[in-house]
Order: structure tokens, then sequence, then C-alpha cells
């Protein structure tokens, strides 16, 4: 069985109840990246007998292995921050498990995207989620392009340190005629909210 549990996007404090329990009794954790996943076991006074790696790196092989790990034990999938599978390597995982009708159950919790939306100041019907950024200029630039065609308010996320050429884009292709929600380091003391 897998569980797949959300992590804390910014603050440590935002586990909930039942992923620390979740990551207390599994068996096998798997995570994005071990240092990290480490940090939030340590905190959350986790100590599962195993840990196992999956991220973009991840080959066919190591998600067979993953597979078979997932048939005979309950694990837990985390990412590196947020809720797993989103925006992140854990479809591939999840896609396998699927074929072989292995039980996942999804645990709510963090995210980047629902705590983003809970701060705009305009009601939302519809929006559209566009997701990271490619990061080869041309395809980039033609992204942008389809965004501004859009009507419904539209979600874009970027790496922290591609975040000036994300707002100088923005404003290139966007101009002064949409108003813009940027939210940086949410749920941190570092948290910036900043709407125009």
């Amino acid at each position: 069985m897998l569980y797949v549990v959300p992590t804390p996007i910014g603050n440590l404090k935002d586990f909930t109840l039942r992923a620390i329990e979740v990551l207390k009794t599994v068996e096998i954790v798997i995570v994005e990246e071990k240092k990290v996943g480490e940090r939030y076991l340590k905190f959350i006074g986790a100590n599962p007998p195993r840990l196992e790696q999956l991220n973009e790196h991840s080959s066919s092989q190591d998600i067979e292995r993953l597979v078979l790990l997932c048939k005979h034990h309950d694990c837990a999938l985390i990412s590196d921050a947020g809720t797993p599978n989103f925006c992140d390597p854990g479809a591939r995982l999840i896609e396998k498990l699927r074929q072989n009708r292995i039980t996942i159950t999804a645990l709510p919790g963090p995210s980047s995207l629902t705590t983003l939306l809970a701060l705009v100041s305009e009601p939302l019907s519809s929006f559209y989620f566009q997701g990271f950024l490619p990061q080869e200029n041309q395809t980039r630039r033609r992204v942008w392009q389809q965004l501004n065609q859009r009507s419904e308010a539209f979600i874009v996320m970027d790496t922290p340190y591609r975040l000036l050429k994300t707002l100088q884009e923005a404003q290139l292709y966007l101009g002064n005629e949409r108003k813009v929600l940027l939210g940086i380091n949410l749920s941190t003391p570092e948290e910036h909210i900043i709407e125009g």
C-alpha cells in the first residue's frame, strides 16, 4: 500500500496529525531528496526502518523496485514540499501501482496552490494551472503568449533563482492589463505576498 503524504511548504508545524501518524507507522518512506526527507522525519520524531528515493533522476528500474516494495509493505511517498505527485515525479510510481492494482490513498494537507488561491482578493470561479514554466527560452516565450490569451486567472510556478526573469517576462507578455498575485516563501516568516 502507498500513502501519499503532504509535507509542509515552509513552516514545519504545518504537518497534519494524520501525516505524522502515517509517517511514524509505515515501514518505508519514499522521499524526493534524502536530506530533506530525513529533516522532516527527524522533526516529527519518525524513524522508519527504510528510506527510498524517487525523483526526476529515478529510472524505470527504480520505479519497478518501488512498486514491489509497495506491494509487500506499507509505504509513504513524500516530496520536498507540499503534496507529492503535484509538479514532481510521483506520477510515474502511481501509474505503475494502479497498473498492478496496489492500493493508493492520499492524505489532505499543505499545498502551495491552495495556499496561494486563498490569498486572492477577487472571487475565482475557475482558473488555469500552468505549473512550472519551461526552462528553454523559446518554449517559455510560447507558453507566456498562450497564457496571455486566456481569459481566466492562471497560475505559474517557477524556481526562486528564476524569480527576476519570471517577473520581467510577466511584465513583457502581460503588460499592465492583468492583475498579478505573487507569493514567495508561503507559510514561513519570510513570506511575501504582492498583488497589483
